[in-house]
């Protein structure tokens, strides 16, 4: 629980917060936010060590209300109300990355405190709510790309940290191993890539054609997501541990069963289900353990853990 004597200065009013989109919205619902911080069943706490309590404290208030309240009233609303009539937000770069560090402080917090139901309804509001918004569209588009600039031709280039792009969030939920997480950001068009690890699977991916879409699956708008033929390569051989990280992510049993439950309803071609999946991690840990030294016992845990769940999911099968 948040003390509130660290969020509420000595006149009375809540402290404010480097970020300005966070103070304006408590500086326009300060009332608000007062009462909801005195709630005795808000039993959220704070998993957000490196950064100062007021952030921590809007950031479960807001995941209070998305829970019980909805995205129609309460925070959800406030912050939505506060970029809807605040400007052109979308054309001041310091107030946009302001917005991504709010958002991506909402789904770290809902992933650590395992509020699963929190998660959707944020997801949901995000996409509906504030991706859609004229003014905030294209640059929340450009959270998760780069132009190549080459003579009269503008190429579309993944970032590979963007925001859909190996979210710590959605990372977060893979080594927890909660698929019911992995599973909404799967349908939220959130992604790990792996391919550093995994670069026989680079055709098999390059088949898929991803939409920026819905929570629900509505393809109005469509904006292809399929941007992966252009990810930038350069010192990605020397990020071992994010390379290690991802690659972890995407052979965890939670994230296997997400992914083959996802293609199953919302992809046409064919995919490999989740037995394939951990014996073909299992080889590829092996096979790393003799290339990247560095992490070969992590490696080993990778291989035994693969070869654990094909066990598991084999005689389940057989017991079927």
């Amino acid at each position: 629980m948040i003390e509130l004597q660290r969020v509420i200065s000595r006149d009375g009013h809540l402290r404010s917060h480097t970020n300005s989109i966070i103070n304006a919205v408590i500086r326009e619902n300060e009332d608000y936010f007062s009462k909801r911080l005195k709630l005795k069943d808000m039993k959220l706490k704070s998993r957000n060590f490196t950064r100062d309590e007021m952030f921590s404290a809007f950031l479960l208030v807001t995941i209070y209300d998305s829970i019980f309240i909805g995205r129609d009233e309460g925070a959800l609303k406030m912050i939505r109300d506060h970029l809807f009539n605040g400007g052109n937000i979308g054309v001041d770069k310091r107030r946009m990355e302001e917005l991504k560090e709010l958002i991506n402080g909402l789904l770290i917090e809902t992933v650590e405190n395992e509020q699963t139901e929190g998660l959707g309804k944020i997801l949901e509001w995000f996409i509906n709510d504030i991706a859609t918004m004229k003014k905030l569209k294209e640059p929340i588009k450009a959270w998760d790309q780069d132009y190549n600039y080459g003579g009269k031709s503008r190429k579309k280039k993944l970032k590979l940290n963007g925001f859909r792009s190996n979210n710590l969030a959605m990372i977060r939920a893979c080594e927890k191993d909660n698929f019911e997480m992995v599973y909404i950001f799967l349908c939220s068009q959130f992604f790990i890539d792996d391919l550093a690890i995994k670069p026989c699977t680079l055709q098999e991916k390059l088949k898929k054609v991803s939409v920026y879409q819905g929570i629900d699956h509505h393809k109005e708008d469509r904006w292809t997501f399929n941007l992966i033929q252009n990810r930038p390569i350069e010192n990605e051989q020397n990020d071992s541990l994010n390379n290690f990280k991802n690659f972890r992510a995407t052979s965890k049993p939670a994230y296997l069963i997400a992914e083959f439950k996802y293609n199953r309803e919302f992809e046409e071609q064919m995919f490999t289900d989740p037995i394939t999946e951990a014996f073909h991690n299992a080889h590829l840990a092996q096979f790393c353990q003799k290339n990247v030294v560095e992490y070969k016992s992590k490696f080993v845990d990778v291989e035994k853990d693969s070869m654990t769940f094909a066990v598991k999911m084999l005689d389940l099968c057989k017991n079927t």
